[in-house]
């Protein structure tokens, strides 16, 4: 039997760096066991972390349900898009850490291929193209994403996943061939066809979709640049291989179907075929070498005819296959067939290999129970012998994952996992952040160069393009200071930096820094940035008593002042006398300068002096440490490390005191299967920036673009 063959080629880019779009779209590399090849993409209304974070989600659920649907494609896409729609409900319901105000809903279109049959589901908003026959079939139509449109017929509503409790998609039916063309991509594709003539023209003409998959999407990837598109989606795939097509071809409706009517002589596929046809792939490897039968004309052409035996496979009484019979010698003797012998061999090792199973598991058995024995002596070792208690904890952690690869799960598992948490937290100075949540989001663009946060008295402060400030009450940012207003004859230009000196907020570009006059007005001092060769780009510029500091390309740590007669820069610390400035990183302002380097040491500066340097004593190591945290009138300095990874946590927030202790701060650990602790688990894995206030007790970062606030436990 003929089996339905998809080509696809695509691309993904996010800021407008190369992605991989596997999170938000999947072509399955084959049909099903009940002959179906599924397309799918999604596409966040939010697209934020946490947006695409359930659009991943919401595209896993879709093809797991969708596999495990026995039946029609169209009662498993109807099947499979409830039960994302159920899943992304439930996730934005209030979440044990806090309530999320945001609600997220995403958009999604399932394209399946089952014989001769496609049917498209789609939940707004999404976009998909099919080509047919030289024809266009847009869902939905292209023209949709201008502000002119105006429908010819009206239009079935179609909510987004995760808007309602019922949420029912759009289907649309017709007939596959070889040469169908379909186009997964996201809105914003639509949007740029859209108001592109030449893109349309060449859309409708066969020029920009065509079998050339690499060149389709080049023209896509070169459309999206002419339009300054910086976050798209797209896969175009090509039916390249089909069953036998029926007589007559079925036109695709345009307008929307409210049911799906399948053929009246649609047929399941046998139940073995998948096996079948393994079995005789092989086969025909194993007789390569043997010369090919002779055969008739009439068979020759017989065989020539695209999808013939495959028709016919479905009538013929049961018995060997027709293609089977076909290779059996002519005669009065008759020979088994390698290919019959190789199926026969494949059966025995599958039977005989069900005892070896058996006792394979019954040695993983074994072995988890084994390895949970070792993890509670080692547990209990750690709690009574504090003088060992560092190896003991690594010795359970071992035998934790040991149990974990050998198949322990459920309360066995979890129970042991739960006391090493709390035995590892124990021993190696960690506490656990409370009332971890998200408080708001950074407007779209804005965290496409480095975000930065300040904090005076209980106000906070955030520079990422403009300068804003963080209404608690309201959840909202209220922009101060914006790119491109004119200060001074000036332009504020990327605002990227700030700081608090004296009470005041101070924002910087890089190249001037911005404070306000006593009458409230934004006044501009420019800094000597040329003097210095430049400044790092990745480094903040701090403002701290009427100075502001910077480090050097080449690692300086450097000053600029103001003068009468324009602005100076002078090296305040060079690294021809420290030379580990080489490694500086990030540094802070205390009255003191405290410069941090990339292994986790901690420079102090006073006066251009080098008077001390400390080395945090913490399990596991700071081997890449990230940046410090801003923290007022703290005695201590907080490093932020984004890699520390501890149990199901990934980044963590380490306080040193004067005296050198430290403590190790994370956020709660995850549950088993909870994709809302997971998100919090590893919050500050992709922290930006972050401040503590140690009067309130509070904690906020920024985060991939979202803003997260958490209570400091007590010391």
């Amino acid at each position: 039997m003929a089996r339905a063959n998809v080509a696809a080629a695509g691309f993904a880019v996010a800021g407008g760096v190369p992605a991989d779009p596997a999170g938000v779209v999947h072509i399955a590399p084959g049909p099903d066991h009940c002959g179906r090849t599924l397309l799918v993409s999604v596409e966040p209304l939010n697209r934020s972390p946490r947006g695409f974070e359930l659009a991943t989600a919401t595209l896993q659920v879709i093809r797991s349900t969708f596999a495990a649907t026995p039946g029609a494609a169209s009662d498993a896409l109807i099947i499979a898009f409830a039960a994302a729609n159920t899943m992304l409900l439930a996730e934005n319901r209030p979440l044990a850490t806090g309530r999320w105000e945001r609600r997220i809903c995403v958009g999604a279109t399932g394209v399946v291929l089952t014989g001769r049959e496609i049917v498209v589901a789609q939940s707004a908003p999404s976009q998909a193209i099919l080509v047919q026959d030289d024809q266009i079939y847009a869902f939905p139509d292209i023209q949709s994403w201008r502000g002119d449109y105006v429908p010819d017929a009206p239009v079935a509503e179609s909510h987004p996943l995760g808007f309602a409790e019922e949420s029912m998609p759009r289907l649309y039916q017709s007939e596959a061939a070889p040469g169908d063309i379909i186009l997964l991509c996201a809105t914003s594709v639509g949007w740029a066809l859209a108001r592109d003539d030449g893109a349309v023209i060449a859309l409708h003409s066969g020029t920009l979709l065509t079998g050339d998959l690499e060149g389709s999407i080049d023209r896509l990837e070169r459309l999206l640049v002419h339009h300054d598109v910086c976050d798209a989606y797209a896969v175009v795939a090509d039916v390249s291989r089909l069953p036998q097509p029926s007589r007559v071809r079925l036109a695709l409706p345009r307008a929307a179907a409210s049911e799906t009517t399948l053929p009246p002589d649609h047929q399941r596929p046998p139940m073995f075929e998948g096996l079948r046809d393994w079995a005789v792939d092989l086969a025909e490897l194993l007789s390569a070498h043997r010369a090919p039968a002779p055969i008739s004309h009439t068979r020759q052409r017989e065989l020539a005819a695209p999808g013939a035996l495959s028709v016919r496979r479905y009538r013929e009484s049961a018995g060997l296959p027709a293609e089977w019979r076909a290779n059996l010698p002519r005669g009065s003797g008759v020979h088994l067939p390698v290919r019959l012998l190789a199926v026969s061999l494949i059966l025995f090792v599958a039977l005989g290999g069900t005892g070896f199973a058996v006792g394979h598991q019954r040695d993983r058995e074994a072995r988890a129970e084994a390895s949970l024995l070792t993890a509670d002596a080692s547990l209990k070792s750690a709690r009574e012998n504090p003088g060992s208690a560092m190896s003991s904890v690594a010795e359970a952690e071992r035998a934790v994952a040991v149990a974990r690869e050998a198949g322990a799960t459920g309360d066995t598992l979890l129970r042991r996992e739960q006391e090493l948490a709390r035995v590892r937290d124990d021993v190696w100075g960690i506490r656990r952040l409370h009332n971890v949540e998200r408080i708001g989001a950074l407007p779209q663009g804005a965290d496409s160069g480095p975000v930065r946060l300040a904090m005076s008295g209980q106000s906070l402060f955030l520079a990422a393009g403009n300068l804003y400030e963080l209404d608690p009450d309201q959840k909202r940012l209220i922009a101060l200071l914006s790119r491109g207003d004119t200060v001074a004859d000036n332009f504020a230009g990327d605002l990227r930096h700030v700081s608090i000196d004296d009470g005041n907020v101070i924002a910087s570009d890089g190249t001037a820094t911005y404070a306000r006059d006593t009458a409230g007005l934004w006044q501009r001092q420019s800094l000597a940035v040329e003097d210095v060769g430049g400044l790092r780009p990745d480094a903040p510029v701090i403002v701290w008593g009427d100075a502001a500091y910077g480090l050097a390309w080449n690692g300086d740590v450097v000053r600029f002042d103001g003068s009468a007669g324009g602005p100076l820069a002078t090296i305040w610390a060079a690294i021809d006398e420290s030379p580990d400035l080489e490694l500086a990183g990030d540094f802070a302002i205390d009255g003191r300068i405290h410069v941090l380097l990339d292994d986790g040491r901690t420079l102090t500066f006073s006066r251009g002096d080098l008077i001390g340097s400390m080395t945090p004593f913490v399990v596991p190591a700071l081997n890449s440490t990230a940046f410090l945290a801003t923290a007022p009138f703290a005695n201590a300095l907080y490093i932020v490390d984004r890699e520390g990874t501890i149990g199901a946590n990934t980044g963590r927030l380490v306080r040193v005191d004067a005296a050198g202790d430290t403590i190790q701060y994370l956020t709660p650990a995850s549950a088993a299967g909870d994709l809302s602790g997971d998100a919090v688990a590893r919050a500050l894995a992709k922290a930006d920036d972050l401040v503590v206030d140690e009067l309130t007790g509070l904690v906020y970062w920024v985060s991939g673009g979202e803003i997260w606030r958490a209570s400091l436990p007590s010391i």
